[in-house]
């Protein structure tokens, strides 16, 4: 009895310093834990701020729209920081060099691209050949209008031989084959989500949750939420084919005033800035004082200032005279316009192209200059027929006040405005100026037929080509509604628009650049429009950030690497 009796409590004592063992060993296991938990570090994020209101819609040219696409959906390829494209969704970029890009003798291409096997839809969904004809029978559809492109003219059959392969005949060559099932032609979308949409009303499709809050894109981010009017937040997507992002969350907040924009960015609260918002003098001002970031001014907005004249009806008629326009673009100080409003960092606009653009320079030495001259212009306007009166303004010889209206677009263009209204009535040219009024901003027939001169914003280079095609004049024979951007000035000319048909259809590099010249000589030799200078877009980046793309060329978007971005810690 007296052994069992030491047996047992040396078992009760055993169990009791095994339990405390446990116990103890299991409190520094969960201290450890914590310990480690404390120290690794939690969700990357970072805020990037738009401008204006953004959404998923195709083709949308509002500033910032670009840079969502790519983070959300850049498709098959995308143009990188030097305008080269690279291969996101597709195995390879087709080019005549590898075979995936081929001009027949008859005038007609092919192209054909293949999706990489990985590839699949926010929703798990895969990516299929079926998803990429899909997307090219809703642009070729003309009832459900914001989706088509002029390019789908060109695209004859389109063949799924397996479903990961894509073939695509071309009625005629057209340079930007390439780029088809990118952002910029054929957006990629998801056939499985839209097409029963498609199917029951085509007209409906543009107005679809789809393209708000159930956004399913490829990209490398996934929409998280999307707050109407606030913010659009973003999640990485853990299967993006060229890997996960490197952040975990960014949200795209809307804030329409760009001093409260700057003041956060200064206060640590904004990573980055995308589409246009901040006025060059601010900026300038405020650049030095943010330690913690950078500004920089790019032209890969395409962008710029420019007085658009009346080619149908205008008031007064002499407007659509040639010398007259000569005239008045002799009379403004560009550069003084340069140096006073955008702080010197935009050279006078010269040519149609972008001062970033490659082929710049070789285009710009051909192209008529207008320098400030306004001798010249008071003697071009004389020679017409008009005489200055006692009240210091020109007349004709009826005695009627020459009278001319700059309408600007919005309140961003009212310095401008107002410069060249005073440089043109330093010449005796009486000129009254007005900035649209937000109510009537979608008013199409009434923008469409201002009576003088319209003063924007607008966009050149390459992207802005299209408009200057006679078809997309806003009248009353097309109910003043076009797909894509507006021909404005309504300047309508077979010769300009043959220049413009054979630029997209010239292959070969250096016949395609001669076109491209012929095409800015037209333009200035006639002035169809009345470039001002560049816009030089700035943009707010933290020092937080890295791997952000800066000084970009011709249609690279900010965020066409968006799954390198990193926060430094």
């Amino acid at each position: 009895m007296q052994r069992r009796a030491i047996v047992a409590t040396t078992s009760l004592l055993l169990g009791i310093f095994v339990v405390a063992c446990t116990q103890g060993g299991t409190a520094a296991l969960r201290n450890r834990s914590a310990d480690a938990a404390s120290a690794r570090p939690g969700p990357t994020h970072a805020t990037i701020v738009s401008f204006r209101d953004l959404d998923f819609q195709p083709y949308s040219a509002v500033p910032g729209s670009y840079e969502l696409r790519n983070a959300v959906n850049p498709g098959l390829v995308v143009v990188d920081d030097r305008n080269t494209l690279r291969p996101v969704l597709a195995e390879a970029v087709p080019t005549l060099d590898n075979g995936l890009w081929k001009l027949r003798p008859d005038g007609t291409m092919e192209t054909t691209w293949t999706i990489r096997p990985e590839a699949v839809w926010h929703d798990g969904s895969p990516i299929l050949a079926d998803d990429l004809a899909f997307t090219i029978k809703v642009g070729r559809d003309r009832s459900t209008g914001v989706f088509g492109l002029q390019a789908y003219r060109f695209m004859g059959d389109v063949d799924t031989p397996d479903p990961r392969t894509v073939h695509i005949t071309w009625s005629e060559p057209y340079i930007d084959a390439d780029q088809t099932f990118s952002i910029w032609l054929a957006w990629p979308m998801p056939k499985h989500v839209l097409e029963t949409i498609y199917d029951q009303d085509p007209t409906s499709l543009s107005q679809a949750s789809y393209w708000t809050t159930d956004y399913v894109g490829s990209g490398a981010y996934q929409l998280k939420d999307f707050v109407p009017g606030q913010r659009i937040s973003l999640q990485a997507f853990d299967r993006f084919v060229l890997g996960r992002p490197k952040i975990d969350e960014i949200d795209v907040e809307f804030n329409p005033d760009p001093s409260s924009v700057m003041a956060n960015a200064l206060a640590g609260a904004v990573d980055a800035t995308i589409g246009i918002g901040f006025a060059i003098d601010s900026v300038v001002e405020m650049r030095d004082r943010w330690a913690d970031g950078r500004f920089t001014f790019e032209f890969s907005d395409h962008r710029w200032y420019r007085l658009d004249p009346q080619f149908i009806d205008p008031t007064p008629s002499i407007i659509t005279n040639l010398q007259f326009r000569q005239a008045l673009l002799y009379a403004i100080d560009r550069q003084e316009m340069v140096d006073s409003l955008e702080a010197g960092l935009s050279p006078v606009a010269t040519t149609f192209m972008a001062p970033n653009q490659p082929d710049y320079a070789g285009i710009e030495g051909g192209v008529k200059k207008y320098e400030y001259d306004p001798r010249k212009a008071a003697q071009m306007i004389g020679d017409l027929g008009y005489r200055r009166g006692d009240d210091g303004f020109m007349h004709d010889a009826a005695g009627q006040l020459l009278e001319v209206e700059i309408a600007g677009s919005n309140q961003a263009v009212t310095k401008p405005m107002l410069a060249v209204a005073d440089y043109w009535q330093k010449i005796g040219v009486s000129t009254t100026s007005f900035v649209v009024p937000a109510q009537r901003a979608t008013d199409w027939p009434w923008r469409a037929t201002f009576t003088g001169f319209a003063l924007f914003t607008g966009t050149h280079d390459v992207d802005g080509l299209p408009a200057l095609k006679s078809s997309q004049a806003r009248t009353a024979e097309n109910n003043y509604e076009v797909s894509g951007l507006p021909n404005w000035p309504r300047y309508r000319s077979p010769v300009l628009d043959d220049l413009v048909d054979r630029y997209f259809r010239t292959i070969p590099k250096p016949e395609r650049i001669e076109v491209l010249t012929q095409i800015n000589e037209h333009i200035f030799e006639n002035l169809s429009t009345m470039p001002l200078y560049y816009f030089p877009t700035p943009y707010a980046v933290a020092n937080r950030l890295a791997n952000v793309p800066v000084n970009r060329a011709s249609r690279a978007s900010l965020t066409w690497n968006i799954h390198q971005w990193d926060v430094k810690r």
